[in-house]
């Protein structure tokens, strides 16, 4: 992507000049544009940024082809009638004109902020994977008729696990972070489509602590597959209890974004998030594994792209 450094005038400018090309819409005071700009460099946005933004979506997923830019919504709303042409910048006039890893409506290029993961090394953590899963059914991406089910009951989510993986990876040109790892389980007669089989937690990554506003959102990608037997993938909003926000004892589970099992995605899935409340966050990507087949053997693979979040 071209690299362009522009001052917040400029860009108030090229804004405004995109807005009055719009048939109907007129033309649009710079300054107007500016007292945007001016709110949106604070940094938590209160109420009044909704003149200068869209509202995120409710939580919803599309799915994107593996090596494709094009995205086809799964969203069950009708299309827009709206006439209105979409408002497009030139590529020159943002300084992040292509969104790639964000959805903020059309303030995206100005308003997303990239989720870095947080240093410290993954580990497994089966006792909050087995929390999420007590409190949250799981849906079948791809097989079973795509039906949500509770876990099966006690299901420890440990075992033997090895081969534990998570390593930053390119694939088709595009950085992505790499999860996989094989391991074990007692063995189940309540397989399958029952759904009762045991599972368990692999790897988990943890984002850095972003600072979000109830009504906000954020938008990640990720692909996943069966290795030694069907994956499973949970990913978990963690929200602050003090004023430390710097390790995971300053943290509790507060929601659940994603949480699914399948046998193999040829696709990426686009998941957006609205968040519940305002705060300090971070977010927990789980990979984790489900015997399908029965046969103890399990193992999955999961792949995340780089992705953002929109303060407002």
């Amino acid at each position: 992507m071209k690299q362009v450094a522009l001052s917040l005038d400029q860009l108030s400018s090229a804004v405004a000049k995109a807005i009055a090309n719009i048939p109907g819409i007129g033309s649009v005071a710079v300054g107007e544009i500016s007292a945007c700009r001016a709110q949106w460099n604070t940094e938590l946005h209160d109420d009044s940024m909704a003149d200068c933004t869209e509202d995120f979506p409710a939580n919803t997923e599309s799915t994107t082809d593996g090596f494709s830019a094009t995205t086809e919504s799964t969203s069950s709303q009708p299309p827009s009638t709206s006439q209105t042409p979409e408002l497009t910048l030139d590529e020159d006039s943002l300084p992040n004109p292509d969104c790639e890893y964000g959805w903020c409506g059309s303030s995206c290029g100005v308003a997303a902020r990239d989720v870095a993961w947080d240093g410290q090394a993954f580990q497994r953590r089966p006792a909050e994977y087995e929390a999420a899963a007590l409190a949250n059914p799981i849906r079948w991406r791809d097989v079973c008729e795509g039906q949500e089910l509770m876990s099966l009951t006690p299901n420890s989510y440990d075992c033997e696990a090895r081969g534990v993986v998570v390593a930053p990876v390119e694939v088709d040109g595009r950085n992505q972070t790499f999860f996989e790892f094989k391991g074990n389980c007692p063995r189940s007669d309540q397989d399958r489509c029952i759904g009762m089989a045991f599972s368990c937690a692999g790897p988990s990554m943890t984002t850095e602590t972003l600072i979000a506003v109830k009504g906000g959102g954020i938008s990640f990608s990720f692909r996943a597959q069966a290795g030694g037997d069907y994956y499973e993938s949970l990913v978990v909003v963690l929200q602050c209890i003090n004023d430390a926000c710097a390790s995971d004892e300053d943290f509790v589970l507060e929601d659940v974004a994603n949480f699914e099992r399948g046998n193999a995605m040829t696709e990426y899935v686009d998941v957006s998030y609205t968040f519940l409340s305002s705060g300090s966050k971070r977010f927990r990507f789980h990979l984790g594994s489900y015997d399908y087949t029965g046969g103890t053997v399990l193992g999955a693979l999961m792949f995340v792209r780089p992705f953002a979040y929109c303060p407002r």
